[in-house]
């Protein structure tokens, strides 16, 4: 993401476990919850200053350096859905609610 930092300015990004239910150990006798899987949200300023995001969820497993990102491509409301969490609470309510019902495609130059 520091590219993106480089080539777009400011990129807020939002990193976060998922859990498919209640959290198990990591490992026997351990008490470091293991994820199922990943979210990530990168937000930026568009050319008019308007809001852009990307959202992804990514497995718990080890993914093939040559996957296609847009295969983990989500909206942003499947990550609140799936987290219990609310992102871009701030913004006002007709721009969060289009945001966060897309499902973006990767910005230019995203590996």
């Amino acid at each position: 993401m520091t590219e993106y930092a480089r080539d777009f300015g400011t990129v807020w990004l939002i990193i976060g476990p998922v859990y498919d239910g209640p959290p198990r150990p990591f490992a026997p006798d351990r008490r470091v919850p293991a994820a199922d899987a990943f979210f990530r949200i990168a937000v930026r300023s568009g050319a008019a200053g308007e809001p852009l995001a990307i959202a992804f969820i990514m497995p718990q497993a080890p993914v093939p350096r040559d996957s296609n990102l847009d295969a983990f491509g989500v909206s942003i409301d499947e990550i609140e859905s799936r987290t219990g969490l609310d992102f871009l609470h701030e913004l006002p309510d007709e721009i969060e609610n289009v945001l966060e019902a897309e499902v973006s495609t990767p910005w230019p130059d995203l590996p």
